[in-house]
């Protein structure tokens, strides 16, 4: 409140002359005097408010302004003197303007540089994406189509019949490509059982026939001569 009876006193001030006539200019004082009685009664009344260290604390950090500077503010918000107010204000436009041209051109200045960095960008990333695709093809001519492994050929010796290391050595083809000939795959538990059960037949047989024909040997020599 205390701004706006600060107005009320400036316009009663200002507004009423000093004298009436040759006397004082009673009138004047007694509504000066009522706007300090009615803030009086303000400061005199009892408030019923807790008080927070914390909040009074923070008020009385707050950046105050000084007398000087709030003269200075209230004279531009209502200047005394009406022309030297539209001076001023027109000064103040024209550092405006200049200032928003500076801006401006600034920000065409950083709109250039931009659209060179978004063409530089471009740029690169297209290098980067024909590097790969030079990469990939590269990796799919190294490698075996499908499953198939492609054999050198080997040429023989006449005399010893094995192969001959230039053949392989000459060989385009790395040497974990060429294929030696496989062996033949281990019989199995049940075809070494069967062939142990015929081995075990065939010899029961023959002891049998031996067993025997010693037997028929034996009677013919025991027998009496006719």
């Amino acid at each position: 409140y205390l701004g706006t009876y600060l107005t009320d006193l400036t316009f009663i001030e200002d507004g009423n002359s000093n004298t009436d006539g040759n006397l004082v200019n009673f009138d004047k004082r007694y509504k000066i005097a009522a706007v300090i009685g009615e803030i009086q009664q303000y400061q005199r009344k009892g408030y019923d408010f807790q008080p927070y260290p914390q909040i009074q604390y923070w008020l009385t950090e707050l950046e105050t302004v000084g007398e000087e500077e709030a003269y200075s503010i209230s004279l531009k918000v209502e200047p005394r003197n009406t022309e030297e107010a539209v001076e001023t204000l027109l000064r103040d436009e024209e550092k405006l303007r200049a200032e928003i041209k500076t801006l401006q051109l600034r920000n065409a200045d950083l709109e250039q540089s931009n659209k060179k960095l978004q063409h530089a960008l471009n740029n690169a990333t297209r290098e980067i994406n024909r590097m790969r695709g030079m990469t990939r093809r590269g990796r799919g001519k190294g490698k075996p189509v499908g499953d198939r492994t492609v054999l050198a050929p080997v040429t023989r010796s006449k005399t010893t019949g094995r192969p001959n290391r230039g053949s392989m050595g000459s060989s385009p083809l790395p040497r974990r490509l060429l294929k030696q000939p496989s062996a033949p795959p281990p019989s199995t538990s049940c075809e070494k059982s069967k062939g142990m059960r015929k081995l075990f037949s065939h010899s029961s047989v023959d002891n049998k026939r031996t067993v025997r024909s010693m037997t028929l040997a034996n009677s013919a020599g025991n027998s009496p001569a006719r």
